[in-house]
């Protein structure tokens, strides 16, 4: 679409600061470049909530378009406490926890099995091979994981896990790290005070041990363990990275990279990174010095301000997190570094008149007032808790007067309601116990429809309490989205498989309990467009269009029309430092754009005309920050927090648009105007930072 050169619009931008996020520290990254993805451990950092011991996060992000990795989906852990990750096989994220269980997990399915392995918990775990993930036990023992053949006609992740080989370091000896090796067929595994080498290409091994130096009294712990060509590097708890030779132990080089224990190792090109307690990202090279080679630091990352406890490559980029609350993304010569997308799991009704806030254990549910001076505030109506399983998915109804949320456990419905002369109310009209693995929610006003296991759509009924089981897809793949189409039509579904379905709702309303679902021969009743572009939100335009958020790097807004499969491309925000990360709902043609740098950007499209017009967004938070970007100019919302997630929708004013509340009726967007709601974090890390020593003094 062409654009179109109209005169520059001041946007009243209304922002909240109500969305709490509780906060998840980074333990362990897995990264699959055969797929494209990279799984994420993170664990719950609110040690005096005793609902949220042992609650492991896995968070799967797609990572083809770099920096521009963006979150598909996550899965709560909460019966044992995970460990380790990796990946087996194709698509299977092997989860090691400390009950001495492996949970298998998938992108792509709602694939969550449990197998026992182990009778003793498990401390650790790596990639062996592509077929094969070694653990290391409380007990000694280092078992081989693979993952039987899937039977034909079978999902690749659905073969059993079982134990391919099992060896023993000492039954006093307590794994505390692992690395292996394919190319080595080798496994070290770190301990107190030694480093066991394994050489597994027989039936039976002989370890070969490192002893490490202690200070003093006081042991030494190898924290962290990486193979890099022939040789072993071992990051310990003294702050020393020690390089030895992968074979023999022989040691080659032992340097004090850091003043606290290092955590986390990670390699790229000729270069190997080191981070931990001591939150310095230290880069070290094999460098020629004489007639022989040398490992020395060459330089250092300081992007952290707290404990850095894992780092993994994809491509050039490196990904480092640990007790901060979320990870980075940095590369070489770029001082900024970035963070992932994550779509804010917010929903509010028609003109924002009320949101539903998710946090871990509770539902916000805000109304917008305007105050006596003639201010739109924010005013927190009820909160609806969950005391045992996190709130996993929720959605309002168009008019807020319905809230559905599920658990693990059950698809929980609410009402909310007007009381006699006094302030509303919110009651449980219905449940569904254990309805299946729910993965998205659409509340309309008088059912909710919600998809279930791997593409499963179902219907409640408010009034009747029924359960109505509506599509059965062949295709195996959960659903990322559910959403209404604009002129209430349509359903539109988004798979993980990169599928978007269109269902008449006509047809489906027509479906009850004693019909059998529907397929997807249906004749005009289902529309299957297969995408090509990795889908990071999706809006519907109106009854045969939709926008597309991608990560396209020249031209990352799409529409698409459904009917013929045909595209109009859209540029905004698009260099490799600042890119689009969320849109709003398309009202009156008009779509908000916010960017990763917080930037927000109006599009007005005339489908008729075939032109476009952006405007700018002012901010009175950001008075005197305008940022030329392209043709268009973008204003900054300063006010929120670097680690802010945001989500733009359009509002209507409480009251009718006038002057006298410094309103122009006359705006561009009639009574419509910007309103961002952003994320803030419920409490900060509970790790003390620690404090660098600089030129031997604080």
């Amino acid at each position: 679409m062409p654009e179109e050169n109209t005169p520059t619009h001041d946007l009243s931008v209304e922002q909240s600061f109500l969305l709490q996020e509780d906060g998840f520290t980074v333990k362990g990254f897995a990264v699959n470049n055969k797929i494209g993805k990279v799984a994420v451990l993170r664990r719950h950092d609110r040690k005096s909530a005793p609902q949220t011991i042992g609650l492991s996060k896995i968070e799967f992000y797609t990572t083809v378009d770099m920096p521009r990795i963006y979150l598909e989906k996550f899965v709560y852990i909460q019966s044992t406490l995970v460990e380790a990750i990796a990946w087996i096989g194709t698509s299977t994220l092997a989860c090691v926890c400390i009950d001495g269980s492996v949970v298998a997990l998938s992108p792509f399915s709602t694939l969550k099995k449990r197998y026992q392995v182990s009778p003793t918990p498990f401390w650790c775990g790596a990639q062996y091979s592509a077929t094969e993930v070694v653990a290391g036990t409380d007990s000694g023992n280092v078992f081989f994981i693979k993952q039987k053949e899937p039977v034909d006609g079978e999902e690749a992740e659905s073969g059993e896990l079982y134990i391919s080989r099992r060896f023993n370091v000492g039954s006093d000896e307590r794994p505390m790290a692992i690395a292996a090796s394919e190319s080595l067929k080798t496994v070290a595994v770190g301990c107190l005070d030694r480093v066991f080498i394994l050489d597994v290409s027989g039936a039976t091994v002989k370890p070969t041990f490192i002893q490490l130096q202690r200070e003093g009294h006081r042991a030494t712990i190898a924290f962290s363990l990486l193979f890099f060509n022939q040789s072993l590097f071992i990051g310990d708890s003294r702050g020393h990275v020690s390089v030895y030779n992968a074979k023999n132990g022989a040691l080659i080089k032992n340097m004090k990279t850091h003043q606290a224990p290092v955590l986390a190792l990670a390699s790229q090109g000729d270069c190997v990174f080191a981070s931990g307690v001591d939150h310095r990202i230290q880069v070290m090279r094999q460098n020629a010095v004489g007639d022989r080679s040398d490992w020395q630091a060459i330089g250092q990352r300081m992007i952290h301000e707290n404990d850095v406890s894992a780092l993994a490559f994809v491509d050039k980029y490196l990904l480092s997190g640990g007790a901060e609350h979320d990870f980075l993304i940095s590369i070489h010569q770029v001082k900024q570094p970035w963070v992932p997308i994550r779509t804010l799991n917010w929903t509010a009704s028609t003109g924002v008149e009320y949101q539903l806030l998710p946090s871990l254990f509770n539902l916000t549910i805000v109304e917008r007032i305007r105050t006596p001076t003639g201010e739109i505030q924010p005013a927190k109506l009820m909160c609806i808790s969950s005391k045992t399983f996190p709130f996993e998915h929720s959605s309002m109804s168009p008019t807020g007067r319905h809230i559905v949320a599920s658990t693990s456990k059950a698809l929980k419905v609410y009402a909310m309601k007007d009381a006699d002369g006094g302030p509303k109310r919110v009651a449980k009209i219905g449940q569904i116990s254990s309805p299946g693995s729910v993965t998205a929610i659409a509340a309309a006003e008088d059912c909710v429809y919600f998809a279930v296991g791997d593409f499963e759509l179902h219907r409640f009924n408010y009034a009747s309490k029924t359960d109505t089981t509506l599509y059965v897809s062949e295709v195996k793949s959960s659903v990322r989205k559910l959403l209404f189409s604009a002129d209430g039509k349509h359903l539109i579904v988004l798979t993980h498989r990169n599928t978007l379905f269109r269902f008449d709702l006509e047809r489906l309303q027509a479906v009850d309990d004693e019909d059998e679902p529907m397929t997807d021969d249906e004749n005009g009743a289902v529309m299957v467009t297969t995408l090509r572009e990795l889908v990071v939100d999706i809006r519907s335009v109106d009854a045969d269009r939709v926008v597309l958020l991608t990560t396209e790097p020249k031209k990352p807004l799409v529409i698409l029309t459904l009917s013929n499969n045909t595209e109009k491309r859209i540029a905004i925000f698009t260099t490799d430092f600042r890119y689009p990360v969320a849109i709003s709902d398309f009202v009156d043609n008009k779509l908000i754009v916010v960017s990763n740098r917080k930037d927000v950007a109006v599009i007005e499209f005339d489908f008729v005309r075939n032109k476009l017009s952006k405007y700018v967004g002012s901010v009175i938070a950001a008075s005197g920050v305008v940022q030329q970007q392209g043709a268009s100019e973008m204003s900054c919302l300063k006010r929120f927090a670097p680690t802010s997630r945001l989500a733009p929708q359009w509002a209507t004013p409480p009251k009718e648009n006038n002057k006298i509340h410094g309103l122009d009726s006359e705006s561009p967007f009639g009574k419509n105007h910007v309103f961002v709601c952003g994320s803030q974090p419920i409490a900060p890390p509970t790790q003390v930072a620690f404090v660098i020593k600089r030129y031997q003094r604080n």
